[in-house]
């Protein structure tokens, strides 16, 4: 039993690693499409972060 623990540690350990560095990845392409026309860095060098635009749903009204 202990192994098999030890066995899925090992292999959550990879798959966090695994999305950290793909995360990097994906942090440094981004950051590389927002460099304004001095080089100034974009939101991860301001320290925001993207928020998508979120839709405005309109929901029905009871008449009566």
């Amino acid at each position: 039993m202990a192994t098999s623990q030890e066995r899925l540690i090992k292999q959550m350990e990879e798959l966090v690693l695994a999305m950290n560095s793909q995360l990097n990845v994906l942090e440094e392409g981004s950051v590389n499409r927002n460099r304004g026309p001095r080089g100034q860095g974009g939101a991860r060098d301001a320290g925001a972060m993207v928020v998508p635009k979120l839709v405005k749903l309109d929901f029905p009204c009871y008449d009566g």
